[in-house]
């Protein structure tokens, strides 16, 4: 169901990830498998919320792991949180493909040039918003994200204005 592209996106992490009497390895993994493809779906709180359930210690790839933790991390803007994940993808696991270990370095290039408020961030805010709304997540919280990028461009439009 979730490789279905025509599937609806899961909300949430199912309860079988979360119940501790099930075997550590199978929730892990599972929720690894989960977590990825959530991130296919571009649904990246769902990804962070599974992939916060385990640790990478667990999985038998932790490649992965931190790859898709960084993903996600990285187009929820959480830029301290996806730095931490690449470094520990790039220093610390064994045997990362070379796609994880380019894709990574070029999101931790990225990253290092944000700057809070400017142009760059509030397209960053717009891709979020456009990913939610593409799974069908248009509710309060992405109408919240939508007055704030209005709220960004119309202080950016006002210095514009102001330096003329």
């Amino acid at each position: 169901m979730l490789r279905d592209p025509g599937s609806p996106t899961p909300q949430g992490v199912p309860e079988y990830l979360r119940d501790a009497k099930r075997s550590a390895f199978l929730r892990a993994n599972l929720g690894l498998y989960f977590g990825r493809q959530l991130a296919a779906k571009k649904a990246y709180e769902e990804t962070l919320d599974a992939i916060r359930l385990i640790r990478p210690e667990q999985v038998v790839d932790p490649a992965s792991y931190y790859f898709f933790r960084a993903v996600a991390e990285n187009k929820l803007r959480l830029r301290d949180e996806g730095l931490s994940s690449i470094n520990r993808l790039v220093n610390s696991v064994q045997d990362v493909p070379e796609r994880y270990t380019v894709v990574a370095n070029l999101m931790k290039a990225e990253m290092e040039q944000w700057e809070k408020d400017d142009l760059g961030d509030i397209a960053r805010r717009m891709h979020e918003i456009e990913d939610r709304l593409e799974i069908a997540r248009g509710g309060p919280k992405t109408q919240q994200k939508q007055k704030e990028v209005l709220a960004l461009l119309d202080k950016k439009i006002k210095e514009l204005e102001d330096q003329c």
